[in-house]
């Protein structure tokens, strides 16, 4: 017996002489909560990972990432709506063989409500106009007049409608644009932390040319001359290159469709 258990002993040295056992950090290690039914967290995390110190053989190291590393908040036992501090779980995904000897954090305070779910309106918010010389009717609809809102029941009763936001400033023509939503209060401050079904919008726009304005370009009024040796190669620039006309349209119609400047005297001008 005594020669069996020296031979073991040999044998277990020589491995771990070839393969010792290592400590060491795994960074970006996702936490997943587990939550009560019918309970949703009441404010996101501002990270829900952690570092693990890992205890493995060498070889068990070159084959071990993030993702082997299994930790878990429970919550499942809390049935009540508050703030808990929960002590984080942790293990290695088999068949690897190490193990988790420290979390960095080790708890998470983590806040619970109960998850309701509620009917809002939307509202069709333009946030930036068509061109100068485009409309678009008054009474923007999309394809959703009400979407639902989920979340903790905190959350959810702040929302007191949902916006979708439409940017037209590049639009001359009729145009369908998909858009997202997004929960505000009455103020108009954004609510975070609920979900909303559906999550977008289509929206169609009916833009068109106003009637009452018209888009000429400038050109300016060049008068005098430059002394001998000079001469006008191009205008550098011309902001704005092109202004908008209301008034009447009989007047507007007689224009040459264009509108001047003031004259620009360039004599003795180099």
């Amino acid at each position: 017996h005594l020669v069996q258990f020296l031979a073991l002993a040999i044998w277990v040295a020589a491995k771990m002489a070839n393969n010792p056992v290592e400590q060491g950090e795994v960074r970006g290690v996702q936490v997943r909560i587990e939550l009560p039914e019918g309970y949703v967290l009441a404010r996101a995390l501002d990270t829900a990972t952690v570092t693990a110190v890992v205890r493995a053989e060498r070889s068990q190291w070159e084959l071990l990432t993030a993702s082997d590393i299994l930790v878990t908040a429970d919550l499942r036992n809390f049935k009540e709506p508050g703030e808990y501090r929960v002590e984080l779980q942790a293990e290695v995904a088999s068949p690897l063989h190490a193990r988790v000897v420290a979390l960095r954090p080790s708890t998470f305070t983590l806040s619970i409500d109960r998850k309701v779910e509620r009917r809002v309106a939307v509202r069709v918010v333009v946030t930036r106009d068509p061109p100068l010389g485009y409309t678009y009717p008054a009474d923007l609809t999309c394809d959703y007049s009400e979407v639902v809102i989920r979340g903790s029941a905190e959350r959810v009763n702040e929302v007191a409608y949902v916006e979708a936001r439409l940017d037209l400033a590049d639009e001359l023509n009729p145009v369908t644009k998909i858009v997202g939503l997004t929960p505000v209060q009455e103020g108009g401050l954004r609510v975070r932390d609920v979900e909303i079904e559906p999550s977008s919008v289509t929206c169609l726009v009916n833009i068109q040319p106003r009637e009452d304005i018209f888009q000429m370009p400038v050109q300016p009024k060049i008068v005098g001359n430059p002394p001998p040796g000079y001469n006008v190669v191009r205008y550098s620039a011309i902001e704005p290159d092109t202004v908008v006309l209301t008034g009447d349209l009989a007047a507007i119609r007689e224009m040459p469709g264009l509108v001047r400047t003031a004259p620009i005297d360039l004599t003795n001008r180099t």
